[in-house]
């Protein structure tokens, strides 16, 4: 459980301004000397997830064959609170009788990423008598196993995404999000995980269900050249810059200092609290279909599928920094297999937070992008949100780094479209699509690009990106990213692209 550190200042201690830096000395030398007291319980097995602590002997009653674990009890209280302390009513996240929003739980990894593609099938559900019968074979085959409901996506959980009284609708809308993949129709998985059922019924399940979902995603394709949902999602983390210095009177950049007193520090908070409520609301819209865990404070830590986390991004970065007088915001969105661990897809997310904000401390306002592969290989970029002046084949105002990773999304149809959430264009689209050979290539041939004189540095990047498949505004844009990148030392950038290229890359191979 998190450890919650406070000091105490008397009031004796001068005005509100002595008091608050007396307090933050002390904060911090609290930190210093904390002590972690050593949990004697022999015989005892560990917890799974918090090994500091004993696991408890006797299980929860009732859980699911893939529920069972050894866990603390204060992480059976974290998973299952939602289920049985609060439990929802027949539609998860609903408000009851007496007007209170029901706790609803998260929605899993599987129903964020599937989300962009389910609602594309829900807009479809109704003209087109394929789709649901598929849609609805799908339900009939999901209810055999007796699968406990899911957690709606937020985005669509409003009733004109989930079809109003329309059953299948509703089923699809909140708890598809597993069964839109073909791998979740695996006979001996499912035989574990649902122990309960019937052996004759299961296998009947699962091929009516495996040839429904087929159905469901050749339709999708052939008639409206939508591709199958995509395998990897987003965790977002955002954190204001110096926020401690901020408040303490400091400067923070070219905005105005604050005077340190308790009418300012609470129109600080209060103003956090309300870009937090607008943060919620954006994230969770139709638009970007995220799924925000934290936002309050100067925190956010949310979700999104692979297609509109650059947006989410843009969208969360701009909803501070347009308030003028606030700090900055530092950025980390690090894209990961929806079937890989979540633990260490957050820990990966707030480690490359750090990393941002380290690369230029004195400033910050850095956004880090990079990867986890489902097979462990990673890889992330570093660029300032703004960018220096004379970016390369810019001539109006400087584009992001969002604006220029976003041109490398694959497309959401597999056609090639003209729109890709207003980031892509026809004109833009290669035929053949940039290799990844280029990477490569520019890791071998390093050293002798960055000993060319500028122009000439230019041109034969933008050949190499030609030579394998790309666009001019690929190569454009790989030369904006790569020379903004920032190196492992502190404000330190590097020309070469590779760490850029190799994130460009997967965009394009992996986020649909």
């Amino acid at each position: 459980m998190p450890s919650v550190q406070w000091v105490c200042v008397p009031s004796s201690v001068g005005g509100y301004a002595e008091q608050w830096a007396v307090a933050q000395e002390a904060l911090v030398a609290r930190r210093r000397v904390r002590d972690f007291a050593a949990v004697v319980e022999p015989e005892r097995a560990l917890c799974s997830l918090s090994p500091r602590w004993p696991a408890e002997t006797v299980e929860p009653k009732g859980l699911q064959a893939h529920e069972k674990d050894r866990l603390a009890a204060a992480n059976w209280v974290k998973r299952l609170w939602h289920q049985r302390v609060l439990p929802g009513d027949k539609d998860a996240g609903t408000t009851g009788s007496a007007g209170r929003k029901k706790a609803a739980g998260f929605p899993s990894t599987s129903a964020v990423v599937s989300g962009p593609f389910r609602r594309r099938v829900l807009e479809r559900l109704h003209g087109d008598r394929e789709v649901r019968n598929a849609v609805v074979a799908l339900e009939g085959s999901v209810a055999k196993l007796r699968v406990p409901r899911e957690t709606p996506l937020p985005a669509l959980r409003a009733r004109n995404m989930a079809g109003g009284g329309d059953a299948a609708a509703r089923w699809f809308a909140s708890s598809a999000g597993r069964w839109v993949y073909e791998e979740s129709w695996q006979a001996e998985t499912l035989a574990r995980e649902f122990p309960g059922v019937d052996a004759t019924v299961l296998d009947g399940a699962v091929r009516a269900g495996h040839e429904a979902l087929k159905r469901l995603l050749r339709r999708m394709l052939t008639e409206y050249t939508v591709g199958p949902p995509g395998a990897y999602l987003a965790v977002l983390a955002q954190d204001l810059d110096s926020m401690g210095r901020f408040l303490g009177g400091g400067q923070w950049g070219p905005g105005p200092r604050i005077e340190v007193g308790v009418s300012a520090h609470r129109d600080v908070s209060q103003r956090l609290s309300s870009l937090a409520a607008t943060l919620r609301d954006g994230l969770e819209d139709s638009v970007l279909m995220g799924v925000p865990v934290y936002a309050g404070g100067d925190d956010l830590l949310a979700f999104a599928p692979a297609s509109k986390a650059l947006a989410a991004a843009r969208y969360a970065h701009d909803v501070v920094v347009d308030q003028g007088d606030l700090p900055s915001v530092s950025t980390a969105v690090l894209f990961f297999h929806h079937r890989s661990s979540l633990q260490q897809a957050v820990a990966g997310a707030q480690e490359l937070l750090e990393e941002a904000k380290s690369a230029v401390p004195e400033r910050k306002h850095v956004r880090g992008v990079g990867y986890l592969r489902h097979s462990g290989v990673r890889e992330s970029a570093l660029q300032p949100w703004v960018p220096s002046g004379g970016s390369v084949g810019e001539s109006g105002p400087a584009r992001g780094p969002d604006r220029d990773f976003g041109l490398f999304l694959a497309s959401s149809t597999g056609s090639g479209g003209k729109e890709r959430d207003g980031q892509r264009d026809d004109n833009e689209q290669s035929a053949r699509g940039l290799s990844l050979r280029l990477v490569a290539v520019l890791a071998r041939d390093a050293a002798e690009l960055s000993a060319l004189p500028e122009d000439l540095y230019e041109a034969e990047v933008s050949r190499l990106v030609y030579r394998h498949g790309g666009t001019a505004g690929e190569a454009q844009a790989l030369l904006r990213l790569g020379r903004e990148e920032l190196g492992p030392g502190p404000g330190v950038a590097r020309r070469r692209p590779v760490a850029a290229t190799r994130v460009a890359g997967f965009l394009r191979q992996e986020c649909q």
